[in-house]
């Protein structure tokens, strides 16, 4: 019965990748290939000429391929499989039919997609079709609806280094998600409608009222300053940065919430401005700081940054970018309005590489953060360097679809992901240090904790015994835990190798109270965690830890 079960399974999957059909390949003028299933024209079936029409053909690749409800054909196989499931007594929601999920998804409207690379002086220019007939239900509705002009060039300064542009419209997010909730069961659609009935902050405002009055348009600009240097604390030194954001139509944003904002803050109002700020300058690794909003109810934004001069610079539109030789030719070719926009200069990619590299050389030896950021380093390569203005991706809404374009380090040739993931790839290589750093933080405090239970049990082993036990074991054997929970409080989270924390016996509540009681099992980063008798943890270099120790032995 079990082989007949599996041999079921086996057929499903495999109905998922047959269901599609075969279609027919057609030349292209560039030598790729259109995959379609109707009447040529002109080389191409009529319903891909919008997709050719948004595509280069003079490049190093071209392909269009028609989708004939491909999604809605595979949603039909996976069925099948959902339905082997349930007969081989899989917890399956009997009411789950993925054909409603990908219609509610909006992803059924996706009827052709379109590639093409052309390679440029430094770089390679990308483009990605889809087309979706105009529609922008489910997904297609997060990043808003018709595209505006970008509002990068006019509000971030010359010397920006990073721009991040985007609508997001969540308006009718709850409509996308309750019913794929529902598709799942009564559960997860009962949890979706507790989330959306909860309210948010001190407002009257439930999270289901929020997201229906949120469809904004937001601008993050940063320049870095490569002569201002400061240590994050992940052995390798960073940029001074300045950074602004703005919000278009967050007006009703701060009238909901700014109330608590400026409750602690210092309000004024000049020339029509409300500038909120915090009462004094901080000091900081990154220089002295002053954050602050400023709300423009006249042209409906809410702008917040660090220094009010860098906010005001890009308020005021002083030396925008939108004049900068470099800023031109990295946005060459990509439309002049659209939905979301991502700059990044060639400083900024120098400052990655430079970063990554850094970091890779000072991490332990076969540590986590050294395989991380050898991964990170070796999809960047040196393929970020070459460009002496930077690279510029776009996201814009047709008529008929959405385009993709981008001036990039990489070529995008058909289905191949090396253009994203090194696009990902640079966020990742700032990202990485700071986000295992926090995860190694985590690891510690959990360490900590768990120290600190055991402490507690051994103390009140040594209150019914009049010493502590002569192995930690004899704490689940005694009945003061239970074993599951043991074998959670004794692991070392920061311990690459799975070891346990290590128990120093033939102690008690008399003995001299700063003599190590638990300890970690070996060094991170070249350091060891201990807890004494008196309760304290303590962080040490290995060699006093082992000083430390050989005194107590």
């Amino acid at each position: 019965m079990k082989s007949l079960k599996w041999i079921g399974v086996l057929q499903a999957v495999c109905l998922v990748f047959v269901s599609c059909g075969k279609k027919e390949e057609l030349d292209t003028p560039n030598g790729g290939s259109a995959s379609t299933s109707g009447t040529a024209v002109g080389g191409f079936v009529e319903e891909l000429q919008p997709v050719v029409s948004r595509l280069e053909t003079n490049g190093v690749h071209f392909s269009v391929t028609q989708y004939d409800q491909d999604l809605v054909k595979i949603a039909e196989g996976l069925n099948q499989f959902l339905d082997v499931m349930r007969d081989s007594g899989e917890a399956v929601p009997a009411g789950l039919d993925i054909r409603d999920v990908v219609e509610d998804l909006g992803l059924s409207k996706v009827s052709a997609i379109g590639r093409s690379s052309r390679q440029t002086d430094d770089g390679w220019h990308n483009r990605m079709f889809l087309h979706t007939g105009g529609s922008r239900k489910g997904v297609l509705s997060l990043l808003g609806r018709d595209a505006k002009p970008w509002r990068a060039a006019t509000l971030a300064p010359e010397d920006a280094d990073l721009v991040l542009e985007f609508e997001l419209n969540l308006s009718t997010l709850q409509q996308t998600v309750e019913p794929v909730a529902a598709a799942f069961g009564e559960e997860p659609e009962r949890g979706v409608a507790e989330l959306m009935a909860q309210k948010v902050g001190a407002g009257a405002l439930s999270l289901a009222d929020l997201l229906g009055k949120t469809n904004v348009h937001a601008t993050l600009i940063m320049t870095l300053d490569g002569k201002k240097r400061w240590d994050p604390g992940i052995d390798v030194e960073l940029p001074g940065v300045d950074l602004a954001l703005c919000i278009d139509r967050g007006l009703w944003f701060w009238g909901q919430f700014g109330e608590m904002v400026e409750a602690d803050l210092e309000v004024s109002e000049q020339n029509g401005l409300k500038y909120v700020r915090v009462p004094e300058s901080m000091d900081t690794p990154l220089g002295e700081i002053r954050p602050l909003f400023i709300i423009d109810p006249d042209k409906d934004q809410v702008w917040f940054g660090m220094r009010e001069s860098y906010v005001e610079r890009c308020r005021t539109g002083t030396g925008a970018l939108g004049g900068s030789a470099d800023f031109k030719k990295a946005m060459a070719g990509i439309p002049d309005e659209g939905n979301a926009l991502f700059y990044v200069s060639n400083e900024f990619c120098q400052e990655v590489m430079t970063a990554v590299k850094g970091l890779e050389q000072s991490a332990p030896e076969e540590s986590e953060e050294q395989m991380a950021l050898s991964l990170v380093s070796s999809l960047l390569g040196d393929s970020w360097l070459p460009s002496s203005c930077g690279y510029a991706w776009a996201l814009s809404n047709t008529e008929d679809g959405v385009l993709i374009s981008g001036n990039s380090p990489m070529p995008a040739k058909g289905g191949s992901l090396t253009s994203s993931v090194a696009s990902v790839a640079a966020m990742a290589g700032f990202a990485t240090p700071l986000v295992l750093k926090q995860q190694k933080k985590a690891k510690v405090v959990t360490g900590v904790h768990h120290m600190k239970q055991l402490h507690l049990l051994l103390f009140e082993h040594d209150m019914d015994h009049g010493q502590f036990p002569d192995k930690l074991e004899a704490l689940v054997k005694e009945e003061y835990i239970e074993q599951a929970e043991f074998e959670a409080l004794i692991g070392a989270p920061s311990d690459n190798k799975n070891r346990k924390l290590v128990y120093v016996s033939g102690l008690s509540t008399a003995s001299r109270s700063d003599l190590i009681l638990l300890h970690t099992p070996g060094p991170v980063d070249g350091k060891r965690t201990m807890l004494r008798i008196d309760g304290s943890v303590t962080t040490l270099p290995e060699a006093k830890f082992q000083e430390l120790l050989q005194k107590q032995q």
